[in-house]
């Protein structure tokens, strides 16, 4: 007389353990706090490298630093006009939103500009703005490599909590 354990079973019930309590794990929240984590890095001052270091963003010209100076009225309040924070109004990085899709956590840019700067209207939407501040070295859509690591470390607290309650 024997026994015998299908280890092809015992597999699966655990793949769908984990595949369950990853997908608990991903929540809107979470998508949000890392909307936060990318504003508060920009505001800062900070991008994104090539190889995923953080990166000081590139300098405004001088030209647009003196435009922002006629303009400081108008400039949000987390900026300067010589600070290269991303935007002179804060209108991009609040268009920053943060989802749950089919598994995965995206970070999109939504809306349109609203108001004018200087009397001038914007022409231009939030991700049309978005692709010209990344062409002029302000990357600042992404992760760093300690985002990425705080993350999965974050992720990795949440898998375990879900599996220890179930």
């Amino acid at each position: 007389m024997g026994y015998s354990v299908q280890l092809s079973d015992i597999e699966k019930k655990i793949e769908s353990k984990i595949d369950r309590a990853i997908d608990l794990s991903l929540d809107d929240k979470l998508a949000r706090d890392l909307v936060e984590q990318i504003v508060k890095r920009t505001k800062l001052g900070y991008g994104v490298g090539e190889n995923g270091e953080q990166t000081r963003l590139a300098r405004l010209s001088d030209s647009y630093a003196e435009r922002r100076r006629r303009l400081k009225g108008e400039l949000d309040t987390d900026t300067s006009p010589k600070r290269s924070n991303l935007t002179a109004t804060g209108q991009l990085l609040d268009a920053l939103v943060g989802k749950i899709r089919n598994g995965d956590i995206v970070i999109s840019i939504e809306g349109n500009r609203n108001g004018e700067l200087g009397g001038y209207p914007s022409k231009y939407t939030n991700e049309e703005i978005a692709d010209f501040v990344e062409r002029q070295g302000r990357k600042f859509l992404g992760l760093t490599n300690s985002e990425k690591n705080a993350l999965i470390r974050e992720l990795r607290k949440r898998v375990e909590r879900h599996l220890n309650n179930n």
